[in-house]
This record gives C-alpha cells, sequence and structure tokens, in this order.
C-alpha cells in the first residue's frame, strides 16, 4: 500500500512540475532540449499542412492526389509509374485501354499516338527516352516487351527485326517468315527490303538465302 501511495504521489508531483514547466515555456517563449528535432521526428514538418494518416499512421501525412492538365500526362505519369515498380498489370492498363481511348478521341492508331504523342510528351514531362525506359525495365523474355516494341517501333522496321530473329542462330522459323511474307503485298514487300537493309546493312533477298534452305529457300 505504501507503494502505491509512494508511486501515486510521484505521478502527481511530475505532473504538477511538468504543467509548471509547460506553463514558463509558454509564458516565456524558450523551447525544451531537442524539442524541434523530437517534434520532427514523432510529427513531422510543422510547416507540412498534407493531410495525416488515419489511426495508427497519423503521424505520417497523406499525399495530395496529383492533377494533371491533360489526359496523356496522366497516362505518361502512370506509366513512369508502372515502369518504376514493375507493375506488368498496370502497363497494360495504360497501353491498352487508356491510351486506345485517347488516340480513337483524337482519330488516331494506337500506334501512332504512341510513338508521334506519348513518346514526347514522357521525355518532355521528364520520365526520360521512353524506349530506353522499357528496355532497362522489362527482360526481352516478358510478352509484354514485343508488344511494346512493337507499338514503339514503325511497322516495317519492326517486322524487319521479327525476320532477323527469326533466321537468327541455329535453324530457322519459317512459321514466322511465312507468316509476315505472305501477308505483304509487292508495295509492301518493297517497304520491308527497305527497311531490313537500313536495318541490319544486308539485304532481306542476301540474308534469306543464306539462311533457309530446302523448299522455302527455293521459293
Amino acid at each position: 500500500f505504501q507503494g502505491i501511495m509512494f508511486y501515486s504521489f510521484m505521478g502527481v508531483a511530475l505532473l504538477g512540475a511538468f504543467y509548471l514547466l509547460e506553463r514558463s515555456r509558454r509564458s516565456h517563449g524558450w523551447k525544451y532540449p531537442m524539442q524541434d528535432a523530437i517534434y520532427w521526428q514523432i510529427f513531422g514538418d510543422p510547416n507540412d499542412f498534407r493531410e495525416r494518416q488515419t489511426f495508427p499512421f497519423c503521424c505520417y501525412r497523406i499525399d495530395p492526389p496529383k492533377v494533371f492538365d491533360t489526359p496523356i500526362e496522366k497516362i505518361c505519369y502512370d506509366i513512369s509509374e508502372a515502369l518504376k515498380d514493375g507493375k506488368t498489370k498496370e502497363i497494360m492498363g495504360a497501353v491498352l485501354y487508356d491510351i486506345t481511348a485517347e488516340a480513337n478521341n483524337e482519330g488516331m492508331l494506337r500506334d501512332e499516338y504512341i510513338r508521334e504523342r506519348v513518346v514526347e510528351e514522357f521525355n518532355r514531362l521528364g520520365y526520360g527516352d521512353l524506349r530506353a525506359e522499357i528496355a532497362d525495365k522489362i527482360p526481352k523474355a516478358n510478352p509484354l516487351r514485343d508488344l511494346l516494341d512493337a507499338l514503339l517501333t514503325e511497322r516495317f522496321d519492326f517486322e524487319a527485326q521479327v525476320l532477323h530473329r527469326a533466321m537468327k542462330g541455329w535453324g530457322c522459323d519459317e512459321d514466322t517468315l511465312t507468316t509476315i511474307l505472305c501477308t505483304l503485298d509487292e508495295a509492301d514487300i518493297f517497304k520491308l527490303q527497305n527497311a531490313y537493309s537500313s536495318r541490319f546493312e544486308k539485304s532481306l533477298e542476301q540474308a534469306m538465302l543464306s539462311e533457309t534452305e530446302g523448299k522455302y529457300k527455293r521459293v
């Protein structure tokens, strides 16, 4: 019982002492040692007027929602954040839905909108080179990488790269060659030949003669 009385008395005395100290501090404007540092550690910057998190994280601030002037700014921001965190689902959403909707609103094809608008705006907003970011953050084995490369690259240049990859190394992926070459008319094949020779400094005809064999080579 004596112990309880002692600690009760000490508690009341400490509260009284703290009350007198706090009253003196408020009256005379002095500060406790390390007061600012301790306050910042617990509550953060007193000049930060952002909303606080709800309990139990009441000491953390909530960033206000970002406001974008145009839809393309939001698209670029979403792509940048998704690439940064490796969020494939969010990247797909931005590419397949958001960009498609904006391209339709402006009467453009999706791949044209990406190459002519998104790439330029992405760089202007300070997120970097979109092609380089994709190459750095998404591995080649990921099917999403092929989709994004196709959308970011001019059609015949991309098809030239696909053909080159199909003929590279041991063997030849004749199904890929057939899928591409047999769906082009004469004018498109001419454009594809130019794209191939420009990128690989070798004609498409020479590449196919050296890499294919049998009936396909004779065709």
